[in-house]
């Protein structure tokens, strides 16, 4: 149903992958070939990295393969499906073109910027962060391999249990069953942290000052202004009677008042 949306889907979930020769692949590889020779954890922390880049895989082509290939839950019947403004479809052209030019600066920016040991964009900002250790050539070989690999095998049991047709086809393809795995279940719990941790703080800081600063500061302040200018315009109401012999008095008054001013200034 969404062609054009799947397939640049598809495009984005292998360059975040690292799939050579897509542009993720370029950084992807120089980072992991940089954790196993620098940092405390070296070569750990670069046999971390490739595992964590085949998890990018296995993830991103299992939500691949369950959104734009399995079998969609509540399928329509014969002669009642969905149109295309309520169902699911390709964007318009307006909004597919500038998604397609990154389509394809996804699959081939990698080739302009970092092609092989020419590294355009590193070499033009190495005075501002500084040069980097470089791998030898044996360790990027070592990292490009191994890493492509990681990633292929994360795609592949992906796809095991995601993507091959009869699994797609199959209910049960679109609700994983995550209930023995409760860390997964519930998304490792991060939401409850976000919520307790950074939510709920603010949640009660914003109330805090709702009741206390903004209601009797803010708010009191606003309407005594408003009280007062309601009483002001109240007085001077009074001095509109539209009796002619009212207005002549208060001229009379102005005169007065404006005379003993002069007087007083002269003497």
């Amino acid at each position: 149903r969404m062609p054009v949306t799947g397939a640049v889907f598809l495009v984005g979930a292998l360059a975040l992958a690292g799939v050579i020769p897509l542009s993720g692949s370029f950084s992807k590889d120089e980072i992991i070939g940089a954790g196993l020779i620098a940092g405390p954890a070296a070569p750990l922390g670069g046999i971390a990295l490739a595992l964590v880049a085949g998890l990018t895989g296995y993830y991103m082509l299992r939500a691949f393969w369950l959104v734009f290939l399995a079998e969609p839950a509540g399928q329509a019947a014969p002669g009642r499906e969905t149109s295309r403004a309520t169902g699911p479809h390709d964007p318009p052209t307006v909004m597919a073109i500038p998604v397609l030019i990154l389509c394809v600066l996804s699959a081939v920016a990698g080739l302009v910027i970092q092609p092989g040991f020419w590294h355009l964009l590193t070499d033009y900002t190495a005075d501002v962060f500084g040069a980097e250790p470089e791998p030898s050539l044996a360790i990027s070989v070592i990292a490009v391999v191994f890493s492509l690999l990681v990633v292929l095998v994360g795609i592949g049991i992906a796809y095991q249990r995601f993507g091959r047709p009869e699994v797609r086809a199959s209910s049960a393809a679109s609700v994983p069953d995550t209930s023995s795995v409760p860390v997964l279940g519930h998304a490792f719990y991060w939401d409850r942290f976000y919520q307790a941790v950074v939510v709920g703080p603010l949640w009660v800081a914003g109330n805090t000052l709702l009741r206390f600063f903004e209601r009797r500061v803010i708010i009191g302040a606003v309407d005594g202004v408003a009280d007062f200018a309601a009483a002001a315009g109240a007085q001077v109401r009074r001095l509109q009677s539209g009796y002619l012999r009212a207005y002549a008095m208060i001229f009379a008054a102005a005169v007065l008042v404006a005379l003993l001013v002069a007087g007083v200034g002269l003497r």
